[in-house]
């Protein structure tokens, strides 16, 4: 190895994660780039996570 490269040993099931991170991210990134409106919701899903009830988006018909 040269003096300016970096070896790194990931375990199998880490690259697994970080592989399907990328996935998501690509995902929600493509949908961005496309001006869909994503909910927060939405966005927690595509990533892999759920939202406490006090972070989620509002319905459209309570909000006055």
């Amino acid at each position: 190895m040269g003096e300016n490269e970096l070896m790194v040993n990931i375990p199998y099931s880490r690259l697994e994660v970080l592989l399907d991170t990328e996935t998501r991210s690509e995902v929600l990134k493509t949908m961005v780039m496309k001006n869909d409106y994503v909910s927060n919701e939405k966005i927690a899903d595509i990533l892999g996570f759920k939202l406490p009830p006090y972070k989620r988006d509002k319905d459209p018909k309570e909000v006055v």
